[in-house]
């Protein structure tokens, strides 16, 4: 994770939170010319259109007061939505007993990709049952990139 979305995610956890949101994730990257910082919220409930632009017209202003972001972008609020990515132990946690699909740095058992239900999430491993029925035992560390897979 980069300094700048840490620093992001350090501004606009808190102010997220007081609305009922969980600021699930941050992304910032740059498509032609154009940069976009992009906020992904969760919600027990799910995320509608105007939870977006309600968070989104909250966040601006702490944005632009601070402006950690030295150049012009586009600020985007959006739903992780359903194939959402997992990165946090909480997300694995929040989501135990639910079918996910993992690509690892290094294979495990002769595999790179994974997919398989989440059995269990600690803050430091997770547990997955294979679609053999097999179990497999992963440090957060192996995982390169992981999302549901419902």
């Amino acid at each position: 994770m980069t300094k700048l979305i840490e620093r992001v995610i350090e501004l606009l956890k808190d102010p997220i939170g007081q609305m009922g949101y969980e600021l699930w994730d941050v992304g910032y990257q740059k498509e032609g010319n154009q940069w976009y910082l992009r906020l992904f919220i969760d919600h027990l409930d799910g995320i509608t259109l105007e939870d977006c632009v309600e968070v989104n017209k909250a966040v601006e202003p702490v944005l632009e007061t601070d402006d950690p972001i030295p150049h012009e972008y586009i600020l985007e609020v959006s739903s992780p939505g359903i194939f959402r990515s997992l990165k946090k132990p909480e997300h694995f946690q929040r989501f135990t007993g639910e079918k996910v699909k993992l690509s690892l740095f290094q294979a495990v058992s002769g595999r790179k990709k994974i997919v398989g239900e989440l059995i269990s999430a600690s803050s430091q491993e997770i547990e997955i049952a294979l679609e053999d029925r097999t179990q497999i035992v992963l440090l957060y560390q192996q995982i390169a990139k992981a999302s549901l897979n419902p």
